[in-house]
């Protein structure tokens, strides 16, 4: 039998490292244009500040992402420089969900993302980049932050009041 080396946990120093190996250079992908926080909050006030309408009307968000448009993800760039399509957009905040459902089970979900341990964050960003490589091609995790930050608020309130509801039920 040979010895096996168990997996290290978020908190440890070779997962940090890992994380930090794992994070591609921005040089390498010149095509991104949304490396880093700033770089997306500047593009979304220019658009704003500009005399040109990108309103699109007809269906809003559910319906265009349903149809492969992504209305909600737009900093997240493919390698080549395109926004991600809304499907994968949708793929990415099903498995963020998860990886939440997994906290919440291990009763290490925060009520609020922005009281998320380091280790929580760490878990989570690793996850999230390791399962979308399009997560990587920016600075200090900010897509999948952004993500968590978008969603999650949303997601614990819904979630948790479904599980007391569960649990409420289970007594009777």
């Amino acid at each position: 039998m040979g010895s096996s080396v168990p997996c290290p946990s978020p908190a440890s120093d070779t997962a940090r490292n890992t994380l930090k190996a794992n994070a591609p250079l921005q040089s390498q992908y010149p095509s991104i244009r949304f490396w880093t926080k700033f770089d997306w909050k500047k593009y979304e006030n220019d658009r704003k500040d500009s005399t040109e309408s990108n309103a699109i009307g007809g269906p809003r968000g559910g319906t265009r992402s349903s149809m492969g448009e992504n209305v909600m993800m737009l900093y997240v760039e493919n390698a080549d420089g395109t926004a991600i399509s809304g499907t994968c957009a949708s793929e990415i905040r099903e498995f963020a969900r998860s990886i939440w459902r997994g906290f919440y089970s291990r009763e290490i979900a925060p009520k609020k993302w922005g009281d998320a341990s380091k280790d929580i964050r760490e878990e989570y960003y690793r996850e999230m980049e390791n399962e979308f490589r399009v997560l990587r091609f920016c600075d200090n995790h900010w897509k999948a932050h952004a993500i968590a930050a978008s969603i999650y608020p949303q997601w614990y309130h819904t979630f948790n009041k479904k599980m007391h509801a569960s649990a409420k039920k289970a007594v009777r």
